[in-house]
């Protein structure tokens, strides 16, 4: 049975219950802890986040660098790369990222727009959302007009 499964199944099991804000078990003499109350999930998730960056989920720097994200690390190198990263992401900072990532999804819509009326073309939409993405990191973290919505060999589409 798979994992999820089962954690699916000890949560509608015990959520109902009032014995505590959650569940714990051993499978395979590995520890889980099924959160069976919001409130203590808002605590977990929010207010002690830092104490809970242990999450057991597979990643693998070296065979697949995909992996290797905050979601994902472990350890010294999660709370390091959290210390790097917390500042960029302020309340303040993401309201006036907002419109500058909504102007750039305004050019996406006219560009697969104009990708769409010229029935010659095919639209590569794997390629489209990773320059849409080089768009708005280009724009949000340096101050970039990459323009690689319009232009696919855009200098900062290279270089990345």
């Amino acid at each position: 049975m798979p994992l999820a499964s089962i954690l699916k199944r000890t949560y509608l099991k015990f959520s109902k219950q009032t014995d505590g804000p959650f569940v714990g078990f051993y499978l395979y003499a590995m520890k889980y802890i099924v959160i069976t109350d919001v409130d203590f999930l808002k605590t977990v998730l929010i207010r002690d986040f830092d104490k809970f960056h242990d999450r057991g989920v597979y990643h693998n720097e070296k065979d697949d660098p995909l992996t290797n994200s905050l979601a994902t690390i472990e350890g010294q190198k999660w709370k390091n790369l959290r210390q790097k990263l917390t500042p960029t992401f302020t309340s303040v900072k993401m309201k006036s990222m907002f419109s500058t990532v909504l102007n750039v999804g305004d050019e996406m819509i006219r560009v697969v727009d104009e990708k769409l009326s010229s029935s010659s073309q095919t639209l590569e939409v794997t390629d489209l959302v990773s320059r849409f993405t080089s768009d708005v990191i280009g724009i949000c973290v340096f101050g970039l007009e990459c323009n690689s919505l319009r232009d696919p060999k855009a200098e900062f589409v290279q270089m990345g």
